[in-house]
């Protein structure tokens, strides 16, 4: 009976572990949203948007990825005041924003998306972020590769 005891117990903290560990992890991350969804929680609960826009191809934008977006100081900064939409420069499906329809446009050997081109005024380079204010309005966009303390920095001024 003890050595059932033992194991039950031994399994149950081993779950409730790895229960902790996800949890903790989900809240450790940038909740990175498509832009459909960040469209529908605004109408819901106006806030600003965050948009990060990259390619597959991009080095730098896989190095913000991989570094400063991991930052716990940028993850709660963003997580606080942003809905944080991830959007692919060269993404082939359409998006609806403000009742237009943005479609990709094939170019030579990639393309773009039209909506990545209006954000940024045609201006392609990746990484970019784009701020919105919470009435879509467009506030900055932000070129290039930040560290933690440069994007904390620029995000500050839209507070």
């Amino acid at each position: 009976m003890k050595l059932v005891t033992i194991v039950f117990l031994l399994t149950w903290s081993f779950g409730n572990s790895l229960l902790v560990a996800q949890n903790e992890n989900e809240s450790t991350a940038i909740k990175w949203l498509t832009f459909e969804e960040a469209m529908a929680l605004n109408e819901k609960e106006p806030k600003q948007l965050f948009i990060d826009v990259y390619t597959d191809w991009c080095g730098w934008c896989k190095k913000m990825d991989a570094s400063t977006f991991q930052e716990k100081k940028v993850i709660d900064f963003l997580s606080n005041d942003y809905y944080c939409v991830k959007l692919n420069a060269e993404q082939q499906e359409d998006i609806v924003f403000n009742e237009k329809t943005y479609k990709f446009i094939p170019q030579q050997k990639r393309g773009f998306h039209e909506i990545a081109a209006m954000l940024l005024d045609g201006n392609m380079s990746y990484p970019s972020f784009v701020i919105l204010a919470p009435n879509l309005k467009r506030l900055e966009v932000i070129k290039g590769y930040m560290d933690k303390n440069q994007l904390i920095s620029k995000l500050k001024s839209h507070r």
